[in-house]
């Protein structure tokens, strides 16, 4: 949230794209980031319906959140602010029921595992955020690069184990 003027400036402030248009879309990007720690658990949570071949429940509970959301897209029509705002909410919405129908509807041990997961998870992004809170007044890319590395190096020590896997992915061979 705190590095969307600088990214924004970055990757788009070329050319045609000017200070004005950063000032426009970095508030945008701010909002919609927000919505992305509920879109990495959804990730989670849907693959584990998945996992159990119960595909029409992520369908219907997406399906549904679509529904109300759709609407209150064309209320917020031609203001940037709701539409990111209520794109979010969506998604953050979806992320959350989806994840209690989850709860609800497996045994007691998958609920223990999932719930682990989650901790180690918060616990990385906390680590991440602070890290990169932290370094944000001396540089938004070294505080990106430290936030990275606080949530892979944490991640990974408390033991999330797609981290080293990512990691492994991601070395040149």
């Amino acid at each position: 949230v705190l590095l969307a003027p600088v990214w924004v400036r970055l990757a788009l402030q070329w050319g045609a794209f000017e200070a004005d248009d950063t000032r426009v879309v970095a508030p945008l990007l701010a909002i919609y980031s927000l919505a992305i720690p509920f879109w990495v658990m959804h990730q989670v949570i849907t693959r584990a319906f998945y996992a159990r071949r119960k595909m029409w429940t992520p369908v219907v509970v997406g399906t549904t959140i679509t529904a109300i959301t759709v609407p209150a897209l064309f209320l917020g029509a031609g203001d940037g602010a709701a539409i990111a705002s209520i794109s979010a909410s969506a998604v953050a919405a979806y992320a959350v029921a989806i994840t209690l129908v989850w709860y609800r509807s497996v045994p007691g041990h998958d609920r223990v595992v999932m719930s682990r997961f989650a901790m180690r998870f918060v616990m990385a992004v906390g680590a991440a955020v602070v890290v990169g809170g932290l370094s944000l007044r001396v540089s938004a890319v070294l505080a990106t690069v430290l936030a990275t590395a606080a949530f892979v190096g944490g991640g990974a020590a408390m033991g999330i184990d797609e981290i080293p896997a990512l990691v492994r992915k991601l070395r040149p061979r």
